[in-house]
């Protein structure tokens, strides 16, 4: 291809994802209305305390990662601090507490021979099946 014909496949090509870009405008700006009014009636709801106190934590985190945008050598906001459990060790630590549940034990039954901690494996593996679906689902398309 010569500069010419090079030049005018590039113009159709950003000329064609502008006019795409200003087509789905219209949908962008009425999600975005919507999705501010959720907002708007969350924040209605919660006590004015927290999201006085939230705001003021944004503020902070938002001032904390424009320094470190600026200049690398401030601390990382992003660097995660601690390390929450993982899944094999919840399921390590709930399969170690049936092991030391007993049968007839009142406070951890919930329904006769059904304990607590089995109740929640099996909320983790629905909300993994459930995920599964959803990509699955994806996979195939409408």
């Amino acid at each position: 291809m010569g500069p010419g014909p090079r030049r005018d496949a590039l113009d159709d090509h950003f000329n064609d994802w502008n006019h795409k870009k200003i087509i789905g405008l219209g949908k962008f700006l009425l999600e975005r209305a919507q999705k501010v009014l959720a907002l708007v009636e969350v924040e209605q709801g919660l006590p004015e305390a927290d999201l006085e106190r939230w705001t003021k934590e944004m503020e902070l985190w938002t001032k904390e990662m424009e320094l470190w945008e600026d200049d690398p050598a401030n601390p990382n906001p992003f660097k995660v601090a601690e390390r929450l459990e993982d899944i094999f060790a919840i399921r390590k630590r709930l399969a170690e507490d049936a092991e030391g549940a007993r049968v007839g034990d009142a406070a951890d039954n919930v329904r006769g021979d059904l304990h607590a901690h089995e109740m929640i494996d099996m909320g983790m593996q629905l909300e993994e099946q459930q995920c599964a679906l959803q990509w699955d689902g994806g996979a195939v398309g409408r």
